[in-house]
């Protein structure tokens, strides 16, 4: 079922948009859009922390001191929350304004 309030790009019915009663709801989509917008920058660039710390790990050899069970839980834990920043930037993806 559709949001009771959602009419295509408008939030309230075409009849009363074209009555000019949307400017501040109309306002409002454009604020959310811009924080959808940020929110997904921010979370492209944590998930390239996350994708340039993984490479890292795989690139240097394990220390002496540090168990391999500690290093794998450790890699294992940034690829679970590396999936978990590319699920959030799909979500992103469909909450971006579709252009006509």
């Amino acid at each position: 079922m559709a949001h009771p309030m959602l009419y295509g790009p408008y939030i309230e019915s075409p009849a009363q948009h074209s009555r000019g009663m949307g400017r501040t709801k109309c306002l409002q989509i454009k604020l959310l859009s811009g924080r959808v917008w940020r929110a997904s920058l921010i979370t492209r660039a944590h998930a390239e922390k996350f994708r340039a710390t993984l490479n890292e790990l795989a690139a240097t050899p394990r220390p002496k001191n540090v168990h391999p069970k500690l290093l794998e839980a450790q890699k294992a834990g940034l690829k679970s929350q590396l999936q978990d920043l590319e699920a959030e930037l799909q979500e992103y993806e469909t909450l971006k304004p579709q252009d006509s």
